[in-house]
């Protein structure tokens, strides 16, 4: 079930910035840009005119127009039940809050941006996060901790999307001879 929800959850993100970038547009103009149905669309729709970031302008030829309000955020997305889903990781809340950031961050501003009562992040978990992310490429440390009460300010480099990218421990064999891993895989003989 979770996993169903991030992929509407990522599906659902890439209508949203395909809308942004188009500003105005009608349900059958975003169908077409970013491959969805007419049903699939007129159901963001609703939800995005409800939750208003979006909002009815008039009409180009016979349909509909919508513009997009400028309202912070992304928009939610509801399940077939018409429940609001989101994905509730703190890696999760805490790659959201880095992609809506638009600039420099702490780790201390993604814990407090992060932090929901349904999902703790603390300090220390967003200072490993950011630790992680930055080792991996993902974000750039603009200005580096000093040891003296300066914290690092990172930035987001590298936004590959709605999932939250996440460290991963893996079992393997080292090998001298050759200076290489290999996977050990679940199946066991």
């Amino acid at each position: 079930m979770m996993a169903r929800h991030t992929r509407k959850l990522a599906l659902r993100d890439h209508v949203w910035s395909v809308a942004k970038a188009h500003r105005q547009f009608t349900a059958r103009e975003l169908a077409g840009a970013t491959n969805r149905s007419d049903e699939y669309i007129l159901k963001a729709l609703k939800d995005w005119t409800e939750f208003g970031y979006v909002e009815r302008i008039g009409h180009r030829g016979r349909r509909v127009l919508f513009q997009v309000t400028g309202k912070a955020g992304n928009p939610v997305t509801r399940d077939d039940d018409g429940e609001v889903i989101r994905e509730t990781t703190a890696e999760g809340n805490m790659w959201r809050a880095m992609r809506k950031a638009g600039g420099t961050f702490s780790y201390v501003d993604i814990a407090m941006w992060s932090n929901t009562a349904a999902t703790p992040v603390t300090e220390a978990d967003a200072q490993r996060y950011c630790q992680a992310l930055a080792a991996a490429g993902y974000l750039r440390a603009d200005v580096k901790a000093n040891g003296r009460g300066q914290l690092a300010l990172y930035r987001l480099i590298r936004d590959t999307g709605a999932f939250a990218p996440r460290e991963r421990s893996v079992k393997a064999i080292w090998d001298a001879n050759l200076g290489d891993f290999t996977l050990l895989s679940r199946a066991r003989a």
